[in-house]
């Protein structure tokens, strides 16, 4: 029963980290054909470890598979290496639960700002990073990193055409033309207006004045900590499965013991 219920969560555990790997090959896929987008390596560590617990998730799969084709055996050096594979197992969980609490509560800012600063410096190139920053600051009704005036910046040698909308358009794009703004005007993407409010030359009536860091900051550091609270409970799993067999184990060698000093006794008496 303990294999099966190992078995089903690695399963799950695995088909996350394989969701969160198909976007990070599209990721890389859309980064390869731009030299304008660069992978800054906060974000290599967090690729690195979804890479790691996709290994960590499949290795212990077999393990799983292999605890429950033993599992009526009465072979002890089988049931000895399904503990020591499940002790290493262990030892990999317990690795990853630190690294995401680590992650989630030291290097979660820092990885959130360095990443919404780079897709803010991509928004122009890549359309699968715009629509993620333009659904971010709908989502969180919010605007840049740090505040609005991230995109001052940005914007500043920009060329574009008026433009000019009443409500939202969630799908925003840029349209270059002659006409270069000025810098000292609030230019943003529209999708930091405030609901019906009116967009017009890059510029909102009404804007969030609050960036995303903090709420994006609070999803991601969540998550890292229920992935890291799940693979310390898949540990527990690991654990209570290695020490079962290496106790199955030693049960089998002592009933060996007592039924060969049984045989010897018999043995000896059939003598008499």
């Amino acid at each position: 029963m303990k294999n099966f219920i190992i078995l089903l969560c690695i399963v799950g555990i695995t088909a996350v980290s394989g969701h969160h790997g198909q976007h990070r090959d599209q990721y890389r896929r859309n980064r390869s054909g731009n030299n304008n987008i660069r992978l800054l390596p906060c974000i290599d560590e967090i690729l690195a470890a979804i890479r790691a617990a996709i290994a960590v998730d499949q290795n212990t799969d077999i393990v799983a598979i292999f605890g429950i084709l033993i599992s009526n055996s009465q072979n002890t050096v089988l049931i000895n290496t399904y503990a020591i594979l499940l002790s290493l197992a262990l030892v990999f969980h317990v690795s990853a639960a630190i690294t995401g609490i680590m992650l989630g509560f030291c290097r979660s800012k820092e990885i959130v700002s360095d990443t919404l600063t780079a897709f803010v410096h991509s928004y122009e190139y890549d359309a699968v990073l715009r629509e993620t920053m333009d659904w971010t600051q709908l989502k969180f009704h919010c605007c840049g990193n740090s505040g609005p005036e991230d995109w001052i910046d940005y914007f500043k040698s920009i060329e574009t055409v008026e433009v000019e909308s009443s409500g939202r358009d969630e799908n925003s794009t840029l349209a270059s033309t002659a006409v270069t703004l000025a810098s000292d005007t609030n230019t943003m993407p529209s999708s930091c207006c405030v609901r019906d409010s009116d967009y017009l030359n890059l510029r909102c009536e009404n804007y969030y004045e609050f960036g995303c860091l903090q709420h994006v900051q609070e999803v991601v550091s969540a998550n890292l900590l229920m992935a890291s609270f799940l693979a310390l409970g898949m540990g527990l799993l690991d654990l209570l499965g290695a020490v079962m067999g290496f106790l199955i184990t030693k049960t089998i060698r002592r009933e060996r013991q007592i039924d060969a000093d049984y045989n010897q006794l018999g043995m000896k008496s059939s003598r008499y």
